[in-house]
C-alpha cells in the first residue's frame, strides 16, 4: 500500500507491489483528476483524466518493474513509486 498525504489531500494506491491493477482511494471526490503513469526514468507511458471520482481502478499494462503514478488533483501533484511484478 502506498500512502500520500500532501496539502490534505490522502491517496492510498494499492496493492503494492501488483501484477498490474491497482486501486487508488482518496479522501474525497474531486471534479478534475489526473493520472499518469511514467517510467522510472520518467518518461511519460499513459496519462487518463477523471471527473467527480473518489475510487479508480487503475491498470498497468506493463513488464515487471518499478513505475511512477503521478496524481494530480487540481494544483496539487502526488507521486508514487510502484511495483510491477508477474
Amino acid at each position: 500500500i502506498s500512502i500520500i498525504e500532501n496539502n490534505k489531500i490522502r491517496v492510498e494506491i494499492y496493492p503494492n507491489p501488483s501484477s498490474g491493477e491497482l486501486t487508488i482511494e482518496l479522501d474525497n471526490y474531486y471534479d478534475n483528476l489526473e493520472v499518469a503513469l511514467k517510467s522510472i526514468s520518467g518518461q511519460l507511458i499513459s496519462k487518463q483524466f477523471y471527473k467527480n471520482t473518489r475510487n479508480i481502478n487503475f491498470e498497468i499494462n506493463q513488464r515487471s518493474g518499478l513505475y511512477i503514478i503521478e496524481i494530480k488533483i487540481e494544483s496539487n501533484l502526488n507521486s508514487s513509486l510502484i511495483q510491477i511484478v508477474e
